[in-house]
């Protein structure tokens, strides 16, 4: 039986209430941080620079980037940090010779830092919003489940979105997770030789957590699988910050976005879910 690749961008889910790009920016800049309770002005200073810039159109990624940007460059325009040797691998060297252009930008690191958080947990709110919506109503959308039970066999879907309504209408797949929760290559290897289907989250999942399933079987930077979006969140944002190729900080969380993926996607599942994406692409014979 021939076998087949699937590649899902965001428009899929719209149909079943996904939100738009635009939907979620206006979200993010406009809700209430939920740590502090209240909406984060810096984020609608930092969305106004980026309409002008823009003319209006930047989606959430770009936000995103820009504030991943400016707490980097914030820990090199405090004085007080430029002999602290930890702040200076997350800081940027063109830091150092710079300065804002207007003191806004000029913020505490707990100030950045919930910024960062209030737009991960907002993309992951709206996506289990919607996700909860369909298994709850799974009825409703039935051509949506119909449409993907023709792929319940050998099939590798690969998605770019973070909610699992793939996985709720096939029911049977390989992710590379076992069922206490912890990544295993090996599983995905093994499929193309079946007639399983395989689903891989490209840029993670709202079920995925920091390891503490089992830190001692595997490196704690990997990630694990949770059955639920509640306990996977409760692991999130509980490590300090990564390093990209310039120095700058990059954010570890189960939900991949703003820009530089390739350097934030350098733990399982997701490397070997990009050695997965490249086999479907060379042996599979159909594409969809």
């Amino acid at each position: 039986m021939k076998r087949t690749t699937i590649l899902v961008g965001a428009g899929a889910t719209m149909e079943i209430g996904g939100p738009s790009s635009k939907n979620l920016r206006k979200l993010i800049i406009n809700s209430c941080c939920a740590c502090l309770g209240k909406r984060l002005p810096l984020l609608r200073h930092i969305g106004i620079r980026l309409d002008m810039k823009s003319n209006g159109d930047f989606n959430f990624e770009d936000l995103f980037h820009i504030v991943e940007q400016l707490s980097s460059y914030n820990v090199g325009w405090q004085d007080e940090n430029y002999d602290n040797y930890a702040q200076k691998l997350v800081t940027p060297d063109l830091a150092y010779f710079t300065h804002a252009n207007n003191k806004k930008w000029e913020q505490e690191t707990s100030v950045w830092r919930n910024c960062i958080g209030h737009i991960i947990q907002t993309i992951a709110y709206e996506v289990n919003a919607y996700d909860t919506h369909f298994r709850g109503n799974i009825n409703q959308y039935y051509w949506y489940k119909n449409f993907w039970q023709q792929y319940s066999t050998c099939s590798d879907i690969i998605t770019l979105n973070y909610d699992t309504t793939i996985e709720h209408s096939i029911e049977r797949y390989i992710d590379g997770f076992g069922k206490d929760g912890v990544f295993n290559p090996s599983l995905l290897l093994k499929a193309h030789g079946r007639k399983s289907t395989t689903i891989t989250h490209l840029h993670g999942s709202i079920v995925l957590g920091q390891n503490i399933i089992n830190p001692n079987y595997s490196p704690i930077h990997d990630l694990s699988k949770y059955n639920t979006y509640e306990s996977a969140m409760e692991t999130w944002m509980n490590e300090s910050y990564n390093v990209n190729s310039e120095d700058g900080q990059i954010t570890s969380t189960p939900i991949i976005t703003g820009r530089l993926k390739s350097e934030k996607l350098q733990v399982q599942p997701f490397l070997s879910y990009y050695h997965h994406l490249q086999d479907s692409f060379l042996k599979n014979e159909r594409l969809l």
